[in-house]
């Protein structure tokens, strides 16, 4: 249970729709919610916390005067592209006598325990590790006999996966964190009818910057350039989603696509638009992204140096361009494609293009959402390839030993297994590895060119 596999995210495609229900549904049960508090907790191959953060109306139908409980497991998250990954899992359950009652529809990764407490295979949650699986139900066992009820939800933890809010749809995404609103880094946004005050990040505290990983103009823990991937708790809150906070502790993100596509611009003036633009924030390896929208700060670029120089098709909504072509912002911009270009690719290069040539294809164009936010949509064409993604095969005529090293041209952002200057196997004719920190067939790595000077 010490592992989590990124194939977990296919669960949040695959579990059904669970609905807010309606008041006066029978599937509801109300809940009065209190501070955490600890009720139980061991560390083994994974951190286990059991908290008590609610009790159940003393006149409900069912589990009348009994508790709810928050469970919380954190571990060594991985094999996730060599690199720990995840934050950790939650459940929820209602201690009611001597039962002990899982239910799974309040957590986008209710499966899991279900899955744990029928038995069932967690080849797909977890690497096998069947001692911490008997760990925690023995841990849980101690508190009552486990049940699980797929039909009971709570007031105010019952949560929709996808809900429309003035034409836009907004998709769940990721998991169960823990946190609550910090006006330091987040602002009300809107009052969904059935779920309340959504937030969404404070412009000033998102990223703000244009070209690749290393522009980040904010602190991160996050080193490797997993962005919101891998974010998880007050981290997650620079990532410009909108952010539902629940009355146990925890909150879910929520993000939307802006509703055109570049074919849907109609320009006004003499900009002729690229191909394909992004509107989040480029960062790391394999298309990462440090956000879900690159809001830009009114600090970073006022309405003075922007006009109108289009409309979207079907709604009329304007987009926006900056007054002079050759303003700071596109020129910082520039100057970033002239000291990165010549490293996205070994070899014959490309020659570098003219500032003329460069802001000839929009390098920008901004849109303000109608959550006041206005979001950069930058030209694909003039940032980097994020392809880094290689993996590494050996097929030796003989089995022997073998050294595998990098090029010295190249910053390992991550790795599996770790690499330390090289890799040292004992590589089979059929591809097999051993002498690493488990059998593997290949050897795995992300890297970003080291930049030199001329």
């Amino acid at each position: 249970m010490t592992h989590m596999l990124m194939a977990l995210g296919l669960l949040l495609v695959s579990t059904a729709t669970a609905p807010v229900p309606r008041s006066g549904d029978s599937s509801q049960l109300r809940v009065v919610f209190q501070p955490r508090v600890l009720v139980g907790s061991y560390t083994q191959a994974d951190k286990v916390s059991l908290y008590q953060v609610g009790a159940v109306d003393e006149n409900a139908d069912r589990y009348a005067g009994g508790l709810l409980l928050l469970l919380r497991v954190e571990g060594g998250r991985g094999p996730c592209k060599g690199a720990g990954c995840g934050g950790p899992l939650y459940a929820r359950l209602i201690q009611s006598g001597d039962r002990l009652v899982h239910l799974p529809r309040l957590s986008p990764w209710g499966s899991w325990l279900a899955t744990l407490l029928t038995g069932g295979d967690m080849g797909d949650i977890f690497a096998e590790d069947s001692v911490a699986n008997r760990a925690l139900l023995a841990f849980l066992r101690e508190r009552g006999t486990l049940e699980t009820d797929s039909e009971t939800v709570v007031e105010g933890l019952a949560y929709r996966r996808t809900f429309t809010f003035r034409g836009l749809e907004f998709r769940l995404t990721g998991t169960d964190a823990d946190g609550s609103p910090d006006s330091a880094l987040l602002r009300p946004a809107f009052k969904h009818e059935e779920l309340g005050w959504l937030y969404t990040t404070r412009a000033d505290s998102a990223p703000q910057r244009v070209f690749y990983y290393d522009d980040s103009a904010y602190p991160t823990t996050d080193t490797e350039g997993r962005g919101v991937s891998a974010c998880w708790g007050e981290e997650c809150y620079r990532s410009n989603a909108f952010f539902w906070f629940r009355p146990d502790g925890t909150y879910l993100r929520y993000v939307y696509k802006p509703p055109f596509e570049v074919g849907d611009l109609r320009l006004e003036g003499s900009e002729r638009l690229a191909r394909e633009y992004f509107y989040w924030t480029r960062w790391g390896c394999s298309d990462g992204q440090a956000d879900y929208a690159s809001v830009v700060s009114p600090a970073v670029l006022g309405n003075d140096r922007l006009h109108r120089i289009g409309s979207i098709a079907g709604t009329g909504d304007s987009i926006s361009g900056l007054i002079r072509a050759d303003d700071d912002y596109v020129r910082a911009f520039y100057a970033r494609y002239l000291s990165q270009r010549p490293q996205w690719s070994y070899g014959e290069q490309p020659p570098l293009l003219s500032f003329a040539d460069f802001t000839r294809e929009l390098p920008f164009f901004f849109w303000e959402d109608p959550f006041g936010r206005l979001i950069r949509f930058t030209n694909a064409a003039y940032l980097p390839p994020l392809t880094c993604e290689p993996v590494i095969y050996l097929y030796p005529e003989r089995e022997r030993q073998v050294r595998v090293r990098l090029g010295e041209r190249v910053r390992v952002m991550r790795a599996a297994p770790a690499y330390r200057g090289s890799w040292s196997v004992r590589a089979a004719p059929d591809g097999s590895l051993r002498g690493l920190d488990a059998h593997r067939s290949s050897l795995f790595w992300e890297a970003k060119p080291i930049q030199t000077t001329a």
